[in-house]
């Protein structure tokens, strides 16, 4: 009885080399695709800031403008979990209609 409660538990809880390469390339991917993004919208943030920032001083809304930039920069901080969020329920959606046999314990 010991044994295969043993068997079981080793089953459900190995881990497989190919399960374990495929999330390996999952999070490689997303990590890659993120630094690529956050590259681009910090280049343009710069970008945008350094055109109005002359006009920033000057203007009579300068604390909801310095606001909206301090939010600007924090963005990417915010938008990390929603982002892992989403990309887990498309690829939760995806592997439901192609499933890769690597991920499942049905083949």
């Amino acid at each position: 009885m010991t044994q295969t409660c043993d068997n079981k538990i080793n089953e459900h809880y190995s881990a497989d080399a190919s399960h374990v390469k495929n999330i390996e390339m999952d999070m490689n991917n997303l990590y890659f695709i993120n630094m690529i993004l956050l590259i681009i919208y910090y280049v343009l943030l710069i970008i945008f800031v350094f055109l109005i920032f002359t006009d920033l001083r000057s203007s009579s809304t300068w604390i909801k403008q310095t606001i909206f930039i301090a939010l600007l920069f924090l963005y990417p901080i915010i938008i990390f979990p929603i982002q892992n969020v989403t990309y887990k329920i498309f690829r939760n959606i995806f592997d439901y209609f192609f499933q890769n046999i690597y991920l499942s314990k049905t083949w």
